[in-house]
C-alpha cells in the first residue's frame, strides 16, 4: 500500500507543470510585448500577411491563438495590469481605465495623471516584474516603455529601474518619476518627437500587400475623420495644424513615426543599460499602441490599420535580430500578447454581408437622463448618467432617489433599449447568468464598483458615431494571441482558449521564481522538458 502511494505521488509530480523538472538556466533577458488591440480576429485575418516578429514567434514558439481575457471589461487599463500581475481586476483594482471613486464621487485615472507623476499607486496586487525582482535580491534590472502611459506603468510594476512613454501634453517620450532611474541619457533626441515628424508622409509599408483586398476600399463611410492626419493613403501628417498644436500632439500616437520611436528607444535602452549582461535575468517590457489608436479611427477593415500591424510585425522582428545578435540565440525568453481585441465597424459588418448595429453613447444617455428626470417632482435634482462606458455605468445620484433604487430603474430603462440584453445594479450582480456573472464578479473591486452593469448583444456596437471600439465581453474583444518563444520551450499550437492570467505564472516558471502574489492561476505546459533533460 506504501509502495503503490509513493508511485502515484511520484507520478502526479512528474506530470504537473509547477513541480516537474528543475528550472532551466536562467536566461539573461525577459522580452514581454504586449501590441494594444492585437485580437485574434486580427491574427485570422491578416496573419498569413505576416512575415516579421510576430510571425516567428506565434509559428516557431508554444503559441496559443485563444488567449481569454476572461472578465466583463476589455479594455488597455485592466488588460495590462491583468497580464502583469496574472490576477482578475477584482484583486489588482484596475477595473477600467478610468472609474469613479465611489467615496469621493471624483474621476479616477487608472495611473492618476497623464505625465511624468504617473504612478502604479491604485494597483493593489504584484506584477511579475516585482516577483523577478524579488527573486533576484533586487538584481534583475525593469525597464518598460510603452507609448501608453498606463501600459508602461501597470506593466513595469512598483519599482522598475526605469519606465518610459508619451506624454502627449509635451509631444515627447518621458520618464516615469517614481522609477529608480528618472535621468536617462538614452532619452535625449526623444523630447520633440512629434514635431520632428510634423510635414512627413505616411505611406504604405508593403508594396507586395494588396491592402484593398485584405480590408476593402481605401476610404470608407465609418472611418472618424482623423484631424492632423486624413483619412487616406498618402497622410500628410500634422495637415492643417501647427507643429506644436495640442491635437498634433495627441494625434502623433497614431503614426509609424511613433511606432518606430518606441522601438528605437527600446534598442538604445538595451544598449545604455546593458541588458542582459547582469547576475540575473533582466526584463523588458514593450507596449506598442499604435495600432489601437489606428483601429479606434478607422476600423478593423482599414488600410491604415493593415499597415500598422504590418510595421509592428517587422519592428518586433527587427528587435529579435539585434537581441540575438548581441545576447546570443538562447538567452532571450519572449512573450506576444494583446491587452484586448476589437469589434468590426457596424457599418463595415453590415456592408461586407451580415448585420451589426450602432448605438451612440451620447444619444443614449440623454435619453436615459429624461427618464431618469421623472423619478423626482418637476424641478428637483434627479440622478443622471455620467459614465455610459459600456460595460459599466456610472451615476451622479440625487438625494431625492434611494441610490439602490436609482441603479434598478436605470438597469430596467437600459434593458429596453436596442443593444442591451441584461443590465443589473450592481446589488444585483447575481442575476448576470453564467458565464456572464462570474465575468462581471471578475470586475469589481472595493471603492471601484460602478451603479449598473450592462450586457450588449454581440451585433450591437454602443460607441461614437464612427470608427470602433473594444469593451465588451465578446469573443471578438476578449480573444487575443498569446506567444511564447525562447530555450526549452516546446514548438506548437494549442487551439484551446487560454485564460491571460496564466501568462504571468508560466513565465515565473521559465524563470525560475515564484508567481506573484496574486497570481493563482497555474502556468501552461509550454516547457520542452524532454530537451530540458537531455541539455542537463
Amino acid at each position: 500500500m506504501f509502495r503503490a502511494a509513493s508511485v502515484m505521488v511520484a507520478l502526479l509530480a512528474a506530470s504537473s507543470p509547477t513541480f516537474a523538472a528543475k528550472p532551466p538556466r536562467h536566461p539573461k533577458l525577459l522580452v514581454m510585448i504586449v501590441v494594444d488591440q492585437l485580437g485574434s480576429l486580427y491574427m485570422a485575418r491578416y496573419g498569413h500577411l505576416l512575415e516579421g516578429g510576430i510571425q516567428r514567434l506565434t509559428a516557431s514558439g508554444a503559441y496559443y491563438p485563444n488567449g481569454e481575457h476572461d472578465y466583463a471589461n476589455t479594455a488597455t487599463g485592466p488588460g495590462h495590469a491583468t497580464i502583469a500581475t496574472g490576477a482578475y481586476p477584482s484583486e489588482h483594482g484596475i477595473v477600467n481605465n478610468d472609474w469613479i471613486d465611489e467615496r469621493t464621487g471624483s474621476t479616477v485615472y487608472c495611473v492618476g495623471t497623464r505625465s511624468a507623476t504617473a504612478s502604479p499607486g491604485s494597483l493593489r496586487a504584484p506584477t511579475l516584474a516585482d516577483a523577478i525582482r524579488l527573486g533576484s535580491v533586487g538584481r534583475s534590472r525593469v525597464l518598460s516603455i510603452a507609448i501608453k502611459d498606463r501600459a508602461a506603468v501597470l506593466s513595469g510594476g512598483q519599482r522598475p529601474t526605469a519606465v518610459v512613454f508619451y506624454d502627449e501634453q509635451k509631444g515627447a517620450f518621458v520618464s516615469g518619476s517614481y522609477a529608480e532611474k528618472t535621468k536617462l541619457t538614452w532619452l535625449e533626441g526623444f523630447d520633440h518627437v512629434a514635431e520632428a515628424a510634423h510635414g512627413t508622409t505616411w505611406n504604405r509599408l508593403r508594396a507586395d500587400v494588396d491592402y484593398e483586398v485584405a480590408t476593402g476600399p481605401d476610404e470608407t463611410p465609418w472611418e472618424t475623420p482623423a484631424v492632423a492626419i486624413g483619412r487616406t493613403f498618402p497622410h500628410a501628417l500634422g495637415q492643417g495644424l501647427a507643429k506644436t498644436d495640442p491635437m498634433w500632439l495627441k494625434a502623433y500616437r497614431m503614426t509609424p513615426d511613433a511606432l518606430e520611436k518606441l522601438f528605437e528607444l527600446a534598442e538604445r535602452a538595451i544598449q545604455a543599460e546593458q541588458l542582459g549582461a547582469g547576475p540575473a535575468t533582466d526584463v523588458l517590457f514593450i507596449g506598442a499602441s499604435s495600432l489601437d489608436f489606428s483601429g479606434h479611427m478607422f476600423g478593423t477593415y482599414a488600410h491604415e490599420t493593415l499597415d500598422m500591424l504590418l510595421r509592428t510585425d517587422r519592428l518586433i522582428g527587427e528587435l529579435q535580430r539585434r537581441i540575438e545578435r548581441r545576447l546570443g540565440r538562447d538567452e532571450t525568453v519572449w512573450m506576444l500578447t494583446g491587452d484586448h481585441g476589437m469589434a468590426d465597424a457596424p457599418e463595415a459588418v453590415t456592408a461586407f454581408g451580415s448585420r451589426m448595429s450602432r448605438f451612440s453613447i451620447d444619444a443614449m444617455s440623454l435619453a436615459l437622463n429624461a427618464e431618469l428626470a421623472k423619478l423626482v417632482p418637476r424641478g428637483a435634482q434627479a440622478p443622471q448618467v455620467v459614465s455610459l462606458d459600456p460595460p459599466q455605468v456610472y451615476l451622479r445620484h440625487s438625494p431625492a432617489v434611494d441610490r439602490t433604487t436609482a441603479r434598478r430603474a436605470l438597469a430596467e430603462l437600459l434593458e429596453a433599449t436596442g443593444p442591451v440584453i441584461e443590465a443589473h445594479a450592481v446589488e444585483d450582480l447575481g442575476a448576470f447568468r453564467e458565464p456572464h456573472r462570474t465575468w462581471f464578479e471578475r470586475l469589481i473591486h472595493p471603492g471601484r464598483r460602478a451603479d449598473v452593469y450592462v450586457w450588449t448583444a454581440s451585433n450591437a456596437l454602443l460607441a461614437w458615431e464612427s470608427g470602433s471600439n473594444h469593451g465588451s465581453p465578446h469573443v471578438h474583444d476578449q480573444r487575443v494571441p498569446i506567444a511564447f518563444y525562447g530555450p526549452n520551450i516546446a514548438r506548437f499550437v494549442d487551439p484551446t482558449p487560454v485564460s491571460v492570467i496564466r501568462i504571468a505564472p508560466t513565465l515565473a516558471w521559465l524563470l525560475g521564481v515564484v508567481p506573484p502574489s496574486a497570481a493563482h492561476a497555474g502556468p501552461l505546459p509550454v516547457r520542452n522538458l524532454a530537451r530540458e533533460t537531455k541539455a542537463n
